[in-house]
Formats: C-alpha cells, structure tokens, sequence
C-alpha cells in the first residue's frame, strides 16, 4: 500500500474535478502519468479502480445532488476505465520489451 499524502492531494484532485465539471481551473498536471507512476509500486487493477469509484460516487452523493452529481459520477467511470485500460496496456508493452 502506497502512503498518500491527501492533506496535499485534495486540493489537487479538487482543482482536477472542477475544471473537468465546471470550466477553466488552475488544474496544471498530468494525472494519467502519475497514475503510470503509482501502478508500479501498488496494483492498480479492476479491484482498485471499482472500490475508488465507490467511495467517489458515495462522496458525490452524500454532499452533492442534481445534474452535475451525475456528470460527475459517469466521468469519473469513464475515467476509471481509461487509466486502467492505458495502466494494463502500459504494463503489456513493459513486458515485451527485453531487459
């Protein structure tokens, strides 16, 4: 299990959230790449990505309601699956390549 610094990472991924939902942010990053970065010291699989997409969906409903909640819950899906499809491929192309 990877330590995570969330007194650091929330404001990030609020920033991330709102730029995606409601316009321009001051979100400067690359999370698909930090998450390549995570996936080679926890496994970030179809297990992870389900049980942080129920705690994201149950954190949505529990503080927001409405058209927005539910954009948010169905980009968060989409989401889910684009990293774990680029992390399995990323990892596929990993272990062709001759050491």
């Amino acid at each position: 299990m990877v330590k995570v610094d969330w007194e650091a990472h929330l404001p990030v991924m609020h920033e991330f959230w709102s730029g995606i939902l409601l316009g321009p942010s001051d979100y400067r990053g690359n999370p698909m790449r930090k998450h390549f970065l995570l996936s080679e010291k926890t496994d970030m699989g179809e297990r992870e990505f389900a049980r942080w997409l129920d705690l994201f969906n149950a954190t949505v409903d529990a503080h927001f309601s409405g058209n927005k909640a539910e954009e948010a819950k169905v980009r968060a899906g989409n989401l889910a699956q684009l990293m774990l499809h680029k992390i399995r491929a990323e990892g596929e192309q990993t272990r062709r390549v001759p050491k």
